[in-house]
């Protein structure tokens, strides 16, 4: 259940899906910001200093992708956009040790996506930038 202040948040980011042509499924956007924790645990041997995010979540975009998808001019460094992906599981494992521990994760290929125009609100709930 959403505390009330997410609530109100939430049905917002839906109404302007809705008048964007997106999916309700689209105007709800989940942080993938790593844990202090799950950052020291997961550090590549060269790891960039200040990274939030693991690596694996990067998309690279090349000249030709970027022809693909109209963007002819490019954003500055730090702009924030919003895009829609459709992607493909191309590996699912899940396995278990002795001692009783899970671990799950799949990849995915994105296939098709769509960039958003962007918008002037760039902050998620907290006011914090996304």
């Amino acid at each position: 259940m959403l505390p009330g202040s997410a609530k109100g948040v939430v049905s917002e980011n839906v109404r302007e899906a809705r008048n964007k042509g997106l999916s309700e499924r689209d105007a709800v956007l989940t942080s993938m910001k790593q844990s202090k924790k799950t950052a020291k645990r997961d550090m590549m041997p060269s790891p960039s200093k200040g990274e939030e995010y693991p690596y694996g979540l990067k998309v690279h975009l090349e000249h030709d992708d970027l022809h693909k998808l109209r963007i002819n001019k490019l954003p500055k460094a730090g702009a924030m956009h919003t895009f829609t992906a459709h992607a493909k599981v191309t590996r699912a494992e899940e396995s278990s040790s002795v001692d009783g521990g899970k671990k799950r994760s799949m990849t995915l290929q994105i296939q098709k996506m769509r960039m958003h125009e962007p918008s002037e609100d760039t902050r998620d709930s907290n006011g914090d930038p996304e």
